[in-house]
């Protein structure tokens, strides 16, 4: 097996892993066990990832000969941790390789890019609307302090509470948007997220892929 290959097929071994993996992880999240996801987070995919984005970088032509003999020391010891087969391991580069620009992974990204999109869209539209009611909220600040009748004083006051209360409902949405767009821009940084479904042809997602669309276009 020459080096090209070898990365290749550690690619592989480590992306089975992670689907695997994340396929559990769903499934403990459906069951609502936070605990167990949050331990297969930590103890499997995170460490299976940094394995995945350093083999993405690695230039493998530039390892020694002692080095790579390493990388066949890790093929094995994962495969013997992991339960696999040099047959199911074949089987999935086999398909990776046939389906290409046609595999599940290209509808996968295309959808999480779409979603990315979304999501920063509305969180730019959110920090104009912000942006707008905290310039209200300055003004009627503002004539506060140079108000003197109590009464004044008070209809100021009662004009402010929904302003404020509208600014921390924002505020609020703004840090979910935050999380959602860092967990997003994560999954396509990291690849492993898409390329997972690399050895499922696209027309199995591609009906899914549709029914978001037709579901989004219901909610605007």
């Amino acid at each position: 097996m020459n080096k090209i290959k070898l990365k290749e097929h550690l690619k592989e071994i480590v992306l089975i892993i992670l689907r695997k993996t994340f396929l559990r992880s769903e499934e403990l999240k459906r069951l609502g066990d936070i605990n167990g996801e949050e331990i297969l987070n930590k103890e499997v995919i995170l460490p299976y990832e940094k394995i995945y984005l350093t083999l993405e970088n690695e230039n493998i032509e530039n390892l020694t000969d002692e080095e790579i003999e390493k990388i066949k020391g890790i093929i094995s010891e994962l495969k013997a941790r992991n339960c696999l087969t040099d047959e199911e391991i074949e089987e999935s580069l086999r398909l990776r390789t046939s389906l290409k620009e046609k595999s599940g992974a290209k509808v996968v990204k295309k959808l999480l890019e779409y979603q990315l999109n979304r999501l920063l869209e509305r969180k730019e539209s959110l920090i104009r609307v912000y942006e707008k009611l905290s310039i209200e909220e300055q003004n009627y600040e503002n004539l506060l302090k140079e108000t003197i009748q109590e009464a004044e004083q008070f209809d100021i006051v009662y004009k402010l509470h929904p302003i404020r209360k509208r600014l921390r409902e924002y505020e609020s949405e703004h840090q979910n948007l935050k999380s959602q767009i860092e967990l997003l821009q994560s999954k396509l940084a990291t690849k492993w997220s898409y390329e997972i479904y690399g050895t499922i042809d696209e027309s199995e997602l591609l009906k899914s892929y549709k029914d978001f669309f037709k579901l989004e276009e219901k909610s605007e």
